[in-house]
C-alpha cells in the first residue's frame, strides 16, 4: 500500500483520481491539540453529548460522561475472519460531532481545534467539508470495526490521533449480475469467503491518515498494548469533496452500478452531472435515439465547433451550470469565503468530467469519446433502473440481466458471467418452481371428488406418466409470455 510524506498537491490529486487507498505519514503535526486529548478527557469536557456504541447490546447511544465506555472492555463481536481471528472483539464508539452534538457549541468548539491536513488547507470547500463532515472513533484494545463498506459517494479519511491502529482493505469484490450479494455492512461479507479479498494489511500510528475510495471494504483492530497511555485509541473520520475519483468510476462502472451505492445510495446520481455535461436526460433512451441526444449535447457544448470539446469549453459550461453552487455549510460563510467555494467547485468538476471524457489522455475530447463514455454509462443507468423496477420479480429480472451481459459483456455463449448467473439464480427458480407446485396442489385439493381438472380427475396421470400441469406450466409461460422460472433452469 503506498505510504507518502510531503504529499505535493499534483500527487494527491492523482491518488485520489485512480481510487488508489494510500497513508500519509505525516498528516497530523506533532503539537495538534486534538493529540494530546485522553478518551478520558472528551467524557469530562462534553458529558452531556452522546455517542452510538457499536456490536454492543442496550449501549445504542450512551453519553460521553459515563466513564465506563473508556476504561472496561466490553467485547460483544467474534469473527474468525476477522483480524482478532475469533477473539472476542469489543466494538468501537462513534461520536458523530457531524450532525449529534446537543450543545451547537460544541462542534463549534471542536472545529477550532481540528487539525485539517496541510494538503487540503489550500482548498476552501475542501477546508469547510473537512470541518463539517468529522467524527471520532473510539476504541479500546481489542477492539475494532468488522468488514464493511461505508455508504458515502465520497472519498474518506481516516485520522489517527492516538494509539496504533491496524487496517485491512479490500477493493469491492467483482459481483457480475442482481443475484449477488451487493451490500456489506459490519461482518456480512464474512459469509461470502470467495468475496472478501483483502489486498492491504497495514498499521497506522498517531498522526497518520489512510484515505480510500468509495467501495473499499475494511476491517480495524486495536492489538492489546497498541491503544496509547490509557488503553484507548482515538480517530476521527470525515470526507471531503474534490477531486472525484474519476478513474476508479470508468473502470469499476458496472461493479459501481450492482452495489449498494447506486442500489441504496445515490452515487450513480452523482456521477451524471460529470457524465452528461450537465443534467441528465431520462433513463430508457436507445439506439439512435440515444445518439441523437447525445449528438445534441456534444454540439451545445462545442462552442466553437471544432468537432472537439476542450477544457476551456467545460468550464464555462460548468461556470453557468454551477453559478449557484452551495453546501449547507456554506450559509454560515461570509461571501468572499462562499464565492471562493464555489469558483473552486467549477474548476474542479470541469477538471474531472474533462479527464473522464478524454479517454487517449491528448487534451482533447472528441465525438468518438463522448459517445463511447456516454453510451456505456447509459447501459449502466438503465440496468439500475430494471433491478429497481423488478427485483421483486426475480423470472423477469433473470430474463432482463441475461439479456444485458449477453450484450454488453459477453463475445459468445461460453461466458463466465452468464454461468456465473445460471449459478445465482438456480436456487431462487428451484424455490418458484416448489412454491408453484405446492400451489398447484393447493388448488387441485380445492376442487370436488369427481370434478375433472384440464380433463382429468385430481392425482390422474398424463400420457407420459406424468402429473398434469396447469396451462401456465404446460405452456411453459408465465402471465404476459414470460417463461417460468423452472423452464428457465430447464433450458439453460
Amino acid at each position: 500500500m503506498t505510504r507518502v510524506k510531503n504529499v505535493g498537491q499534483d500527487e494527491f490529486k492523482d491518488l485520489v483520481r485512480h481510487g488508489y487507498p494510500f497513508i500519509v505519514d505525516d498528516c497530523v503535526p506533532e503539537d495538534a491539540e486534538l493529540r494530546e486529548l485522553a478518551c478520558s478527557e472528551y467524557g469530562r469536557r462534553w458529558p452531556k453529548e452522546h455517542m452510538k456504541a457499536e456490536y454492543t447490546r442496550g449501549q445504542e447511544h450512551i453519553n460521553l460522561g459515563d466513564s465506563d465506555w473508556h476504561s472496561v472492555q466490553k467485547p460483544t463481536a467474534k469473527a474468525k475472519k476477522h483480524m482478532s481471528r475469533g477473539k472476542p472483539l469489543s466494538g468501537p464508539y462513534i461520536w458523530h460531532v457531524k450532525d449529534e452534538t446537543d450543545d451547537p457549541q460544541t462542534k463549534t468548539d471542536i472545529q477550532r481545534m481540528f487539525p485539517v491536513p496541510y494538503f487540503l488547507n489550500s482548498s476552501a470547500l475542501n477546508y469547510n467539508e473537512v470541518k463539517d463532515s468529522f467524527e471520532f472513533w473510539f476504541v479500546l484494545e481489542n477492539g475494532g470495526s468488522q468488514a464493511h463498506a461505508d455508504a458515502y459517494c465520497e472519498t474518506t479519511i481516516s485520522m489517527q490521533l492516538r494509539g496504533s491502529k491496524k487496517w485491512r482493505l479490500g477493493a469491492f469484490p467483482n459481483i457480475t449480475n442482481a443475484f449477488q450479494p451487493y451490500g456489506f455492512h459490519d461482518s456480512e461479507i464474512y459469509r461470502h469467503s470467495s468475496l472478501w479479498r483483502p489486498e492491504h494489511e497495514e498499521t497506522v500510528d498517531p498522526g497518520s491518515c489512510v484515505v480510500f475510495p468509495m467501495g473499499y471494504i475494511h476491517e480495524t483492530y486495536v492489538a492489546e498494548g497498541k491503544g496509547g497511555d490509557d488503553g484507548c485509541s482515538v480517530a476521527s473520520t470525515f470526507q471531503f469533496q474534490d477531486p472525484q475519483p474519476i478513474y476508479q468510476w470508468k473502470n469499476f462502472l458496472a461493479r459501481w452500478g450492482l452495489s449498494h451505492y447506486t442500489r441504496d445510495e445515490p452515487c450513480l446520481q452523482r456521477m451524471q452531472p460529470y457524465v452528461f455535461l450537465g443534467k441528465p436526460w431520462g433513463v430508457g433512451l436507445k439506439g439512435e435515439a440515444a445518439r441523437a441526444k447525445i449528438r445534441e449535447r456534444f454540439r451545445e457544448v462545442d462552442k466553437n465547433l471544432d468537432d472537439a470539446l476542450s477544457y476551456d469549453e467545460l468550464l464555462e459550461l460548468f461556470r453557468q451550470l454551477y453559478a449557484r453552487f452551495h453546501m449547507p455549510w456554506t450559509q454560515v460563510l461570509a461571501e468572499a469565503e462562499a464565492s471562493r467555494v464555489r469558483d473552486e467547485k467549477q474548476d474542479w468538476v470541469a477538471e474531472d468530467a474533462f479527464l473522464f471524457h478524454d479517454d487517449d489522455g491528448d487534451g482533447t475530447v472528441t465525438y468518438g469519446e463522448f459517445e463511447h463514455t456516454l453510451l456505456r454509462f447509459e447501459a449502466v443507468r438503465q440496468r439500475a433502473k430494471d433491478i429497481k423496477r423488478h427485483e421483486r420479480e426475480p423470472e423477469e429480472l433473470f430474463a432482463r440481466e441475461r439479456d444485458w451481459i449477453t450484450r454488453h459483456m459477453c463475445t459468445d455463449s461460453d461466458c463466465e458471467a452468464l454461468k456465473q448467473l445460471d449459478k445465482d439464480f438456480a436456487p431462487i427458480g428451484k424455490r418458484l418452481a416448489a412454491r408453484a407446485a405446492e400451489e398447484a396442489a393447493k388448488e387441485a385439493a380445492k376442487a370436488p371428488a369427481g370434478q375433472k381438472l384440464g380433463g382429468k380427475k385430481p392425482g390422474s396421470k398424463s400420457p407420459g406418466g406424468k402429473a398434469p400441469a396447469s396451462k401456465k406450466k404446460a405452456s411453459g409461460k408465465a402471465p404476459g409470455g414470460k417463461k417460468s422460472a423452472k423452464r428457465f433452469i430447464d433450458d439453460l
